[in-house]
């Protein structure tokens, strides 16, 4: 291909835009992405083709995920598609500090929910994020210890075997062609039961 210096749309690359909930909520979505909305993205002078859908589910903590927010969040990636962008997938549970997060039963029952979805829309998807856990759906807190700090390892953020079980659920559901992305590096040790007897540089 020829060498370019033009900024041009980039499929998978280069800035994302954020679609978040409202500010310190659990039960409100952001607003429904808009085709047209997206599709200027990609006419901005940083040719964009990448969103972040903070994926709100904290109204559901106690229970299944209703039917109209799994109709709302298809509809969200059908106008991705339609504009010509691709998403970043956060699944949260709350918008705030408070590292609000369901228990075990009901997080399983919202991944196996989640699962098909995320088949569905293999195409639309750049990767997954590896939220659930904690404010923001960061995974730096857990009011359920899925996550938890460690003084004695570094001061490292590590997954309890909790937060292994749902993430490697998680993992499961993603689409092989797709990534998921954890926050922070310890993580992989945890998920791979790594051993630094063991690590290779």
């Amino acid at each position: 291909y020829a060498e370019s210096l033009e900024i041009f749309p980039n499929p998978e690359r280069g800035w994302f835009w954020p679609f978040n909930p409202p500010c310190c909520s659990t039960d409100r979505p952001h607003r429904p992405l808009d085709v047209g909305a997206l599709g200027r993205l990609r006419g901005r002078p940083e040719a964009i083709t990448l969103v972040r859908d903070g994926v709100q589910l904290g109204q559901h903590m106690r229970g299944p995920i209703s039917p109209e927010t799994l109709n709302r969040i298809q509809a969200d990636w059908d106008a991705a598609r339609r504009a010509g962008v691709k998403v970043i997938v956060r699944f949260l549970y709350d918008w705030s500090r408070n590292n609000r997060d369901p228990g075990e039963p009901i997080m399983e029952r919202h991944l196996d929910q989640l699962a098909p979805l995320l088949a569905a829309n293999e195409d639309v998807i750049a990767m997954v994020e590896a939220g659930l856990f904690g404010g923001s759906g960061e995974a730096n807190g857990s009011a359920q210890g899925y996550v938890y700090y460690d003084p004695g390892r570094g001061g490292w953020h590590r997954l309890s075997p909790a937060g292994i079980r749902m993430y490697r659920r998680l993992l499961r559901a993603v689409p092989p062609s797709r990534q998921m992305l954890v926050r922070y590096p310890r993580f992989k040790w945890d998920l791979m039961d790594w051993r630094a007897s063991t690590a290779r540089p």
